[in-house]
């Protein structure tokens, strides 16, 4: 069963670089009946991109992504077999365009591949893959900055989330590629999680009530703001960062983003979906004065509330 596929996102061209991007698209949360999504919430699946925007409102497009996700919870060696020959078909491709081959196993879904199955990074370091993805769970995101950096797990992991634990997950039977995460920021999002990820040099995702238009290849797209302020709802603390235009491609690798930055994205989808990201709170209020029109620049300071409460605590 071929498993990796490529969508719009994904095949948008990273301006100064030759990759190959390939991405794992499961139904997203629980639209195959299981929730792979296991830190979603409402706003988030009331709005998901990957249900409600491009060619995943087609109906074939959806029960393909159905098809992948029973095959995973069905079969899991059969899957996984079917993933790293799929994986090894990627660097082949990539190596005879001479590009770097990039994956993303979580195009819709929220799956601890790193745990579920270290193979597939034993084989995307021997191949030479890059591994990217974005996940709400704080947790992950600082165990995979720690392992990252193994000098600094006790201080930037386990002080700053005690439910993270890079020894929790076994590294000794050879190199893995460095999963590079994105902590998707969401409306329960707390303060805390934020700051520590920003804190140890990881990226935030955050969705901004900015209007997006793709349609006729025009790219209509509304300003990002240039600033991102993160405000503790109770305590009043903040912090700030500067913003990527993350719409511009999907590659969420430090060689293109940097470190310690918001990945701004623009709220998609049907009207419906959009509207109820924005009720929800799950996208936030752009920049003030941000224009609706193609934007050359990214401009003025968005101010985020986050809720406060302690860092990795119960959804």
């Amino acid at each position: 069963m071929r498993l990796l596929n490529v969508n719009g996102k994904l095949s948008m061209p990273v301006p100064g670089a030759r990759l190959r991007l390939a991405g794992l698209s499961f139904a997203p949360a629980d639209r195959s009946g299981v929730n792979v999504c296991p830190k979603s919430t409402p706003g988030c699946r009331a709005a998901c991109v990957l249900w409600f925007g491009g060619r995943t409102v087609m109906q074939a497009t959806r029960d393909a992504a159905v098809r992948r996700t029973l095959a995973f919870l069905q079969d899991r060696q059969a899957f996984l077999r079917d993933l790293r020959a799929d994986l090894r078909a990627l660097a082949r491709a990539a190596r005879k365009r001479r590009a770097v081959p990039v994956v993303r196993l979580n195009v819709a879904s929220d799956i601890d591949w790193a745990r579920v199955a270290p193979d597939v990074f034993r084989d995307a370091a021997a191949l030479g893959i890059k591994v990217y993805d974005y996940s709400k769970d704080a947790a992950r995101v600082l165990r995979e900055l720690a392992r990252r950096d193994a000098g600094r797990r006790s201080r930037l992991c386990r002080a700053a989330v005690p439910a993270c634990n890079p020894d929790s997950v076994v590294w000794a039977r050879g190199p893995l590629a460095p999963w590079n995460l994105t902590l998707s920021v969401s409306e329960v999002t707390t303060f805390q999680e934020a700051k520590a990820v920003h804190d140890a040099g990881g990226n935030l995702a955050t969705v901004f009530a900015v209007r997006y238009y793709s349609a006729g290849g025009r790219g209509r797209f509304g300003e990002v703001p240039a600033t991102v302020v993160y405000r503790d709802a109770v305590t009043g603390e903040e912090f700030r960062t500067r913003t990527v235009d993350g719409d511009k491609h999907d590659a969420r690798l430090p060689r293109f983003d940097g470190r310690g930055v918001t990945v701004a994205l623009r709220n998609k989808g049907t009207l419906a979906a959009k509207a109820a990201a924005v009720e929800s709170g799950f996208a936030k209020a752009g920049a003030p004065g941000w224009r609706d029109r193609p934007a050359k620049r990214r401009r003025g300071t968005a101010v985020v509330v986050l809720a406060h409460g302690a860092a990795g605590g119960a959804r």
